[in-house]
Formats: C-alpha cells, structure tokens, sequence
C-alpha cells in the first residue's frame, strides 16, 4: 500500500509511506465547481465533486478559501496561474524532501480539481506517472461561452467572462482542453457522469478524443461515463467505494503496486 498524499483539493500520491483512506470531502469555495485551489467537493458518496482529505503532506494552492481572503483572490480571474504553478511546486517539494520519487508521483483531482490538474499535466507532462481527473471541468473556455448552461453566469466572478477580450485571451491560455501538446502525458483515467448539470459528460469525453486523436502517449487513456449518476458521483456508500476502489486500483497500478506487495 502507498500513501495518498492530499496536496489542496487534489491529491499528489507518492509511492512511499503507509496506506490510509478518508473518504470525507470538504465544502468547495468559489464557485459551484470550486476554485481549483483547495478542496473543490463535498463527500465522494454524494454531494458537489471534488477533491478531499488524505492523510500525508498537505499544500494549499493560491485560489483556495482557508487561508484568508487575500489567498483566494491571489488564485483567480487574471492569478489563476498561480494555482498551477503552486500544484507543480507542492510535487516538486515532495521529491526535493524525500517523501516521493520523481517518477513515482500520481495526480488527483475532481471537478474544477480536474482543471488544476489538467492544467499541470500542460505545462508539465512528465511531472506525474499518472493522473485521475474525475467529472473534470477541462472545457473552460467553451463552457463559459455558453450562457445555456446552469452554472456559466454565476461563475464569471470566478474564471471572468470570455466574452469580453482579456477575459477570453486568459481562459484560453490554461484551459485543459485548448493548451495539449504532442507531450507523452502519462497514464490517465478520465470520469464523467451522465447526468451532469454541473460539468458535462461531454468535457472528459471531448478530452478522451482529442488525446486520441493526437495519438501522442504510449499511455493509456481511459474514459469511463458513469450513466446514473451527477455532479456528486454514485449514490449509495457501496457504489461510491466501488468507483474510488476503482481509481485507486489504477493509481496502484500506475504505482507498481501488485497483489504481492
């Protein structure tokens, strides 16, 4: 077993250290998807999606709301880039002191999470040996063209509106979807759910096909859609331990955990 390393609503999981699991999941700041720089979900077995307490190490990125109002604002609209940067950082700092290998530290993260760490996996392809993005919010720059969608308005505090210019050159310059390059990203497991409103199944799915179609890593890609459930994920303690028991099979194997240890 390794530890799952929580660093600010996604998680870093470094292939080191004892295996525990907390399945609770803090309230999102900023935003109904969250800020992408805390802990962007509620519970994994119902609630808004996101990523949540781990034991370990522990970072919180500029855009979260537990370090103050300053923090927060340092993390979004023309900062959001600082989110970014400081996810890469909390990884780098867990191989400078030890706790991880460079090459053995997988990434986490869930709705707006999904965008920190779609985001990271752009600039830095090679910075995880693989990477969970469920229900990710990967589709900036489209979803909040399109003012039909339930949360698009609301959120332009949060993210800007890209139908003003310098909004839109920033949006474009770190949505996950607009930014893949011809980069060997590493494993990936993408998630989305059916049903929904919050971010759509079609933003993992759209990610699926475009890093298909690029044809650019020797590395799995897989796409599950789960078709009966929301934003919050499965409905039910034992179908929610079911699907984070089947992404952290992936992680471990990612890991090079086996059955015999």
């Amino acid at each position: 077993p390794r530890s799952l390393y929580d660093l600010g609503g996604e998680h870093l999981v470094p292939g080191d250290g004892p295996s525990e699991r907390d399945d609770e999941r803090d309230e999102r700041d900023g935003g109904e998807r969250g800020d992408g720089g805390e802990h962007d979900g509620a519970k994994r077995d119902g609630g808004n999606r996101g990523g949540g307490e781990r034991d370990g190490g522990e970072s919180r990125e500029r855009g979260g709301g537990d370090r103050g109002e300053p923090w927060y604002l340092a993390g979004k609209l023309e900062h959001k880039e600082n989110s970014f940067h400081d996810f890469l950082a909390a990884r780098d700092a867990l191989v400078e002191q030890g706790v991880g290998a460079a090459d053995r530290i997988a990434a986490y993260g869930a709705s707006a999470g999904g965008l920190l760490v779609g985001a990271s996996l752009n600039k830095r392809p090679d910075a995880f040996c693989a990477a969970v993005l469920d229900v990710p919010f990967v589709d900036v720059l489209r979803t909040m063209e399109n003012p039909e969608l339930p949360l698009t308005t609301a959120e332009y505090t949060e993210w800007g509106n890209p139908h003003e210019s310098e909004a839109r050159r920033r949006i474009r310059a770190y949505s996950p979807l607009d930014n893949l390059t011809a980069a060997p990203y590493p494993p990936l497991f993408l998630q989305g759910s059916w049903h929904d409103t919050r971010v759509p199944y079609w933003e993992p799915a759209k990610l699926y096909a475009r890093l298909r179609q690029m044809d650019c890593t020797p590395h799995p890609v897989l796409l599950r859609t789960d078709m009966s459930s929301g934003h919050g994920g499965a409905s039910g303690r034992f179908k929610a331990w079911r699907d984070n028991a089947r992404q952290d099979a992936f992680l471990l194997w990612a890991l090079g955990v086996s059955d015999d240890g």
